[in-house]
């Protein structure tokens, strides 16, 4: 079960290797921008009375101040092509910081990433 999270975090990194778990790492100046994935909820495909396969849901947030930022396309296109993941794309600003929020709320199943 917890192996489908270990290969996502594993996915992840071949993006971003500064990716961080629950909280990001941009504390210091200058600014950076930063990536934070969190799984939210364990649910499971059903097949009669019982689950047949196991899904995770997890956030994906990409914060930054560059509108073409290369994470944020490399992440939309590793998401996209990985098998067993499937996701809904949002897009925030924040005016008064300059900041974009990019957000992936995934559901991941098991598989072959």
């Amino acid at each position: 079960m917890y192996q489908i999270l270990d290969d996502f975090k594993s996915l992840l990194l071949t993006v971003d290797a500064n990716i961080s778990h629950y909280f990001g790492l941009s504390d210091g100046e200058p600014w950076q921008p930063y990536t934070v994935w969190t799984e939210y909820e364990l649910d499971g495909l059903h097949g009669g009375d019982t689950y047949t396969e196991t899904v995770w849901r997890v956030l994906v947030e990409r914060y930054t101040k560059d509108e073409n930022d290369a994470v944020v396309l490399a992440l939309m296109n590793k998401l996209a092509s990985a098998p067993g993941v499937t996701f809904q794309y949002s897009l925030r600003r924040n005016q008064e910081l300059g900041m974009l929020y990019h957000a992936w709320d995934c559901e991941v199943a098991s598989g072959t990433l």
